[in-house]
């Protein structure tokens, strides 16, 4: 675009290589009065400039939270953006595609008063805000390390791909290269809008700890309230499990008897299991099948005090061979829940115990 064009539809910014929707004032679908629901934005507002293939393309999109404050020019007020090249941008709230971490029902703002990043909720018949298209130009003419289609100057992963491209598995198979969360296995997520999920802004696909990097204890690169093993690696390291009983269930071997610590199955094939890793929890009870106890019932008190110990030996021996236990008549010694109290049971007892380690679930 020469320096003296008066108008135009659309602006290309040459640091980033994102091509921006220039607003109007005529009333059309891309008047600056118009506002939208945050489904809306996309189902409405993207969805009819892609029909319509505006400008030539039909892949514009509703942008990243990253992306929306690469715009702000916080050297100004009211609007916080350069006018000259953004003309008729309101001084308020403007919605990105950027889900808000801790609560799924918001999505990132960017407001151009001021430049100010916060939230706004998503569902219908709640918040309208203002919406600008963005697509991503051509991958490649710009710098774009990992080839992920996300420009280097806003890409919080520089060589680990989470863009529009390619992504990175974050759950499930962690690390592995993806485009669908299927490629990541079981409870698998592929990172390819920029997740952030402790707010460091670096992106979980490259980060060591994408939760809480002060308080990954175990190593595993999960941390904080999100580990479901605080003690156990099950993230981008494993622990050994065995499926038996009924259960999931982490294994001791040796004298003294310890987990093992594993990043493929092959570390755990000599002792008859598999590595599990991914934060995996099949009974859904908030323990991973990593670390959680199924023998720690202490006794008949039934609340569990995190060791597997005599009480609940104890119990056990009260309680075998009943055969009638449901909801209305629990036995609190059946440790994996097929409703008596049974060899099986006293495996897991048998393997637990001595357990000092065991984690609150649900």
């Amino acid at each position: 675009m020469p320096e003296s064009a008066t108008e135009w539809v659309m602006v290309r910014d040459n640091v980033t290589g994102l091509i921006w929707e220039n607003k109007t004032d005529d009333g059309s679908i891309h008047d600056k009065d118009n506002t939208y629901n945050w489904q809306d934005a996309q189902d409405v507002f993207i969805a009819t400039l892609n029909s319509q293939n505006f400008g030539g393309y039909s892949d514009w999109r509703l942008l990243s939270v990253n992306e929306l404050q690469s715009i702000v020019d916080y050297s100004r007020h009211d609007p916080s953006i350069n006018t000259t090249y953004f003309p008729n941008t309101v001084s308020s709230d403007y919605w990105s595609s950027t889900t808000f971490a801790n609560d799924a029902s918001n999505a990132m703002i960017v407001c151009f008063l001021d430049g100010y990043v916060g939230r706004s909720y998503k569902p219908i018949y709640y918040n309208d805000n203002y919406v600008r298209a963005v697509r991503s130009g051509q991958c490649g003419s710009f710098e774009d390390l990992d080839g992920d289609c996300r420009i280097d100057c806003i890409d919080n992963c520089l060589s680990t791909p989470n863009g529009l491209d390619s992504g990175t598995c974050t759950k499930g198979t962690i690390s592995q290269s993806c485009t669908s969360d299927e490629q990541c296995g079981t409870g698998g997520f592929c990172s390819m809008h920029q997740e952030d999920t402790d707010s460091d802004y670096l992106g979980d696909a490259c980060d060591d700890c994408p939760n809480d990097s002060e308080n990954d204890i175990d190593g595993d690169t999960f941390c904080g309230d999100i580990d479901n093993c605080p003690n156990h690696p099950n993230g981008t390291l494993g622990t050994c499990v065995k499926t038996e009983y009924g259960v999931t269930h982490s294994y001791r071997v040796g004298d003294p008897k310890q987990f093992i610590t594993c990043d493929s199955n092959e570390d755990c094939t000599s002792t008859g299991g598999t590595c599990q890793m991914g934060q995996i929890d099949n009974n859904g009870n908030g323990c991973g099948d990593a670390c959680e106890c199924y023998a720690d019932c202490n006794g008949s008190s039934g609340i569990p005090d995190g060791r597997v110990s005599t009480p609940d030996y104890s119990q056990l021996k009260i309680e075998f061979g009943r055969m009638d236990c449901s909801l209305q008549n629990p036995c609190l010694a059946d440790f994996n829940g097929d409703n008596r109290v049974s060899t099986p049971d006293y495996s897991l007892l048998k393997q637990e115990f001595g357990r000092f380690d065991c984690p609150a679930c649900q």
